[in-house]
């Protein structure tokens, strides 16, 4: 069986990659054989929502300030969605609401 990507290439740790008209593509690094999680960024209203968050580990936290310090510096966070609780979707969930007030 051979796999079929989408893309051509992925993006680095931390980049965005935009796939559609207002979804973007992160990958965010894990600490584990699995090496890394699929995020998206969704245009929404009034700036864009968050798909997934990584494992709440510093290294994570990191990629999301620069996340919000460059590529989505003018846009505002206007709510954090996980799509289950496993740690490498829900773990910066809670940082991210704090840290932006969004719910």
């Amino acid at each position: 069986m051979t796999i079929r990507y989408e893309f051509d290439h992925k993006p680095e740790h931390g980049a965005i990659y935009p796939i559609a008209d207002g979804v973007q593509w992160l990958r965010m690094p894990l600490p584990m054989v699995l090496e890394h999680i699929n995020l998206w960024l969704l245009d929404d209203a009034h700036g864009f929502a968050i798909v997934d968050t990584g494992v709440n580990i510093e290294a994570n936290r990191d990629v999301w300030e620069n996340v919000f310090a460059g590529p989505m510096r003018d846009r505002t966070l206007t709510r954090v969605l996980v799509t289950h609780l496993h740690p490498d979707h829900v773990g910066c969930a809670g940082w991210l609401t704090r840290e932006h007030d969004v719910e």
